[in-house]
């Protein structure tokens, strides 16, 4: 479990430090998740 502190940290790397946010993003498959949403929108005007 991380602590108060360490989630502060966290976070604040995730506003200031714009590779890490990527990295995270990755990780966490938000390219899918985007695509995913593209491919939707697309279908919807279609």
């Amino acid at each position: 479990m991380l602590s108060v502190e360490e989630k502060e940290r966290i976070l604040s790397a995730l506003e200031v430090d714009r590779e890490f946010r990527y990295a995270l993003m990755g990780l966490l498959g938000f390219k899918e998740v985007l695509e995913r949403v593209t491919k939707l929108e697309e279908s919807l005007k279609g």
